[in-house]
């Protein structure tokens, strides 16, 4: 009998439970370390998607957007970097732009997303 890696399944089920935005960052960044010790892509892609619906939850207007649209791009990034998937590089790009364009002249976070959106475009 073969043996099935399911640690991921019961992340799912609680998300139906629990959509709470900073819940499903918290299991999107746990599958995030998980792929980076592991490079399981399931692990890679389930964080993309609950990345995708943090996001969501944080639709325009919304003051932690920015964040939310960070981490996704992240995620991408790194999926690029791994799959060479060049939609999601493309797309990290394009976040990476929304989020810097939420994080004014004198925002604490807006060198993160300049030096986010310049590592993205050089690749």
């Amino acid at each position: 009998m073969a043996l099935v890696h399911t640690a991921y399944h019961p992340l799912r089920y609680h998300r139906a439970l629990n959509s709470d935005a900073y819940d499903l960052h918290v299991r999107a960044a746990s599958l995030f370390e998980e792929f980076r010790r592991s490079v399981e892509t399931n692990c890679i892609d389930e964080a993309v998607h609950l990345d995708r619906e943090a996001l969501g939850l944080h639709p325009p207007g919304h003051p932690k957007r920015d964040v939310s649209l960070n981490r996704l791009a992240i995620r991408l990034s790194v999926r690029y970097k791994q799959l060479g998937r060049m939609s999601d590089i493309v797309e990290a790009i394009m976040l990476d732009r929304k989020a810097l364009s939420l994080r004014p002249h004198g925002h604490p976070d807006r060198s993160t997303s300049l030096n986010n959106l310049a590592v993205d475009l050089s690749m």
